[in-house]
This record gives C-alpha cells, structure tokens and sequence, in this order.
C-alpha cells in the first residue's frame, strides 16, 4: 500500500535528491551524507546525487567517489549499510560549470564564471522543484563561498515544504584532511598535519540545517515552469514584491501587473477595464459591480475601445446583451456571461501571475444574492493605455 508523503518528512518521498556544491575537497559530500543518513530522527537516504563543480573538482570527484580504485562512495554504503547509495552518483549527475564560450571551467574568478554557476544551479534546483513526488535536500558545506550562496538562494526561490538546506560541520583535525571521508565502522588512526596521530572515533560530524524564507509561492507560474537566467528570474522575483501596479492596454488587450503581462481575450479584458474604470471614476466605496443591476454600458464602452475588435463583433455583442436584458431569464443569462468572463478572468491571471494573481483578480464580497465583485486596488495604482 502506497502511502502520501509527509512534507515534515522528506525522507518519505520516493525520489530523494541530495544537491550539493563542491570544490576541490570531495570529502565534503560523504560527509554529508553520512550525516544525513545516520539520523535518528527523519534520516534522509537519496536516491540520486547530484554535484554542481569544476573541471578539477569533477576529475577530484570521479576518481575519490566513484573510481573502482577507491571508491569511497561505494564504501560508505557497504561500512555502513546503506543498499543503493552509490549508485545515486553516476559520472552524469556530476554537473560541471562551463563558461560563456562552452568550456569547462576549472575555477570561478570572474563575473562571467560567476553568471555561468549561477544558471546552472538555477536550471538544476528548477527542474527538480517541478516535480512533486521529490524532496530535495540542498548542501552548500562545498566549492566557493558563491556556489553556497547562490545554491541557498536558488532554493529559497524554488524550494517546497518538503526541501531542506544545511551545512556540514566537521570538527578538527579532521575538516578537509585528505584521508577522512566519514567516520568508518571500525576506527582508524590518520596523522594531521604535524604528523600527530588521531583517531576516527574522535571526529564529530554535525548537519547543521539552514531555516530559509520559500518565495516559491508568490511567485508567477512561468518563473517557474520557465527557463529564464538566474538574472532574469531574480529580476522577475523583485517585481513581486514591488508595489502594487496595473497597467490596462486596450490597444492589446493586455494586462501588466508589476511588469508581467497577462494577455486577455477582448471581451474577458473589457470586463476588467470596466471594473477599473469604475474604481477609478467612482472611488474603493463605489466601484464595485453589481452584474444584476449595473448598466452594462460601460462594459460596451470598454469592449469598443479595443483595437482590432471589428465593429461587426462589436455589434453582435450589443445585440447579445439587449437580447438577454429583454429575456425572460435575463438575471439567469447575464450571470452566465458575467461568471464565464470572471472566471476566465481569474484562471489567466492565476496562469501569468501565479500567487500574484490575488493581488490583482477581482474579488466577490457579500452573500448569495446580494453580492458585487470589485478590485483590492487604490485608483492611483491603475494606469490607462486607451
């Protein structure tokens, strides 16, 4: 029997990926996942790893982790009994930076080096974070302090309830010496670096977990569906918590809510026009629209205001709507009008806008009979392109 993964435990979930940054010291990987399978509470088994480095950490990865000659990957799974765990490093999910000209670096020392990690852990964290039966765990203990930086800052971006950041703290001597990977089994006696000797068993392994803000939910659907640079989606995020703007333009029939277009059918924009229009002219009190007794007019003169709408559909519209005010069932075919429009409304600023689309859609106040639908914006915060 199947059962729903907990969020609270990420561990829960049947694809389990472990991000991680790394440098030129490999060891740091093992030692977060022994950490992170060594757990008491909630331990956290991947089923895939995957490594954002260089050139030289890759080849430093590939021979320490994965070579069958040392293998330390393979012998943290057998030491300490862990089926599988190797096998969530092949030589593919080892994900090396490559600069602007398709070379792979072997260091970060420059701006260019530093927008091309950028992209690449957002394109990686993205993709994962698309996928609901994942949880991430996100390790920043590796590589330059701007990998770690920018991997924390890719998660807070992206990340669900599910997905967790940390850090690994290993105390001395044994942080980055060349021979600790993990503490083994059975300990062993290494010598540091003025050659005196230490024994494993005296090494303290912490995962320190990093509390971080998830911005996932405010920000629009194509953010993050999308493949835009790491940049361009920091710039697309700061616009959702700038103030609060809407722009109408009825030459396109085009939304532009904190400078993220929303394209609109014309007589779905028309509806909003009106709305606004009728915030702006009467005032938060008075705007509200009541679709059972407002004179639809107005909405008229919002739909003819559109460019490109030919004054044949202007006119079948028209007859349209003094057709159903002379209906017996008038209240009943205007309502059907009203909410198909409202509701495809919502749905395409929802689609655009994602969570800020609630700032933005039209809202239903009061009860069944008596309600009117207005807009949550002040009428300074309107602007029209007619």
């Amino acid at each position: 029997m199947n059962t729903i993964p907990d969020p609270q435990v990420p561990g829960s979930f049947p694809r389990r990926i472990l991000v991680a940054t790394m440098g030129l010291a490999p060891q740091v990987l093992t030692e977060t996942l022994f950490c992170l399978v060594k757990r008491s509470e909630a331990p956290f088994v991947p089923t895939e790893i995957h490594v954002i480095t260089t050139q030289e950490g890759a080849h430093r990865a590939r021979l320490t982790l994965i070579d069958p000659a040392v293998a330390k990957l393979k012998a943290l799974e057998l030491e300490h009994d862990i089926p599988g765990l190797s096998t969530g490093l092949p030589v593919e999910n080892i994900h090396v930076i490559a600069g602007s000209g398709g070379q792979f670096l072997d260091d970060i020392d420059c701006a260019e080096d530093n927008s091309a990690t950028a992209d690449l852990i957002t394109e990686l964290v993205r993709k994962f974070a698309q996928d609901p039966d994942c949880a991430m765990h996100v390790s920043i203990a590796g590589g330059r302090k701007t990998m770690g930086f920018l991997l924390g800052y890719a998660i807070s971006l992206f990340g669900r309830h599910q997905d967790r950041l940390s850090h690994v703290l290993v105390s001395r001597p044994f942080q980055e010496h060349p021979n600790f990977f993990f503490p083994p089994a059975v300990p062993v006696v290494l010598h540091d670096r003025q050659n005196r000797p230490v024994s494993t068993s005296d090494a303290n392994l912490i995962l320190a977990d990093i509390p971080f803000v998830r911005l996932r939910g405010h920000l629009p659907r194509p953010l993050l569906d999308g493949d835009n640079s790491y940049s361009e989606t920091v710039k697309q995020a700061q616009l959702v918590f700038a103030a609060r703007e809407m722009v109408l333009d009825s030459s396109r029939s085009m939304l532009t809510c904190q400078g993220i277009e929303v394209p609109l059918p014309p007589q779905t924009f028309a509806l909003m026009a009106w709305l606004a229009r009728r915030l702006v002219e009467n005032g938060p009190e008075e705007g509200a629209l009541r679709w059972d007794r407002d004179d639809w007019s107005g909405y008229m003169l919002e739909y003819e205001r559109i460019r490109g709408v030919r004054p044949e559909q202007i006119a079948r519209l028209g007859r349209r709507l003094r057709k159903e005010l002379s209906s017996r069932n008038v209240l009943e075919d205007r309502e059907n009008f009203f909410h198909e429009h409202l509701s495809r409304l919502r749905r395409k600023m929802s689609d655009s806008l994602g969570e800020l689309g609630h700032r933005y859609a039209p809202a239903t106040r009061g009860f069944r009979g008596n309600s009117r639908v207005e807009l949550l914006l002040q009428p300074d915060e309107l602007t029209f392109l007619d």
